[in-house]
């Protein structure tokens, strides 16, 4: 098998992804609720700030997540943001539902900021670059070891 064509893929914010993780801090948040509510004392009011100023804190990072360019060139992934210099890196998927994945980007070296990036992906911010994501997410990686399957009794 060859290694996909090189091309480049905007990975901005995903609304599948936003609104997960809306969801999921909502739950959070009004599980804590009804547990301070039920409890009534000093660490069930220290419990709920604490869950709510976390909801936010999620909320607030979903509403400015800057959109990064991820690039293929045939031979490595690199990930940058708008005017930044890009890092190369390891990419992997971790959740594909077939319209939507999320993907982990393991830099190289991580000189400033974060060494790991999830990206969620999906096919509707980008629906003419979805195949092309694709395949150059699970074509073989040049100079990758390729497993051998011994098929029968050996």
């Amino acid at each position: 098998m060859r290694a996909a064509p090189s091309a480049s893929f905007a990975v901005g914010p995903s609304r599948l992804w936003r609104g997960a993780l809306v969801l999921a801090a909502s739950l959070a948040l009004a599980v804590t609720l009804v547990w301070a509510a039920q409890r009534r004392d000093a660490l069930a009011v220290a419990v709920l700030l604490l869950v709510s100023l976390h909801v936010g804190w999620v909320i607030f990072g979903l509403l400015r997540r800057p959109v990064l360019m991820l690039a293929w060139n045939g031979r490595t992934w690199s990930l940058a943001q708008a005017g930044g210099e890009p890092r190369e890196g390891a990419l992997a998927v971790s959740l594909d539902l077939g319209g939507a994945m999320l993907l982990r980007f393991r830099a190289d070296a991580a000189l400033r900021g974060r060494r790991v990036r999830w990206l969620p992906v999906e096919r509707a911010a980008q629906p003419h670059a979805w195949h092309a994501l694709r395949c150059a997410v699970y074509s073989p990686q040049p100079g990758a070891p390729v497993a051998h399957v011994a098929l029968g009794d050996s």
